[in-house]
């Protein structure tokens, strides 16, 4: 099973820039590339650039 965790304020933050509830969301792993999130009720995986 994959070790999810919560995010961060200044992830948070870049969230609502996106237009995404920070509440529904955790993230994976920070990879260069941007981050993996992983949605809390549906499971959906998802990568944005921060």
């Amino acid at each position: 099973m994959k070790r999810v965790m919560n995010l961060t304020r200044a992830m948070k933050l870049q969230l609502v820039k996106l237009k995404l509830n920070p509440d529904n969301w955790q993230y994976e792993k920070n990879t260069p590339e941007g981050l993996v999130l992983i949605h809390r009720v549906s499971g959906k995986t998802r990568t944005v650039k921060l």
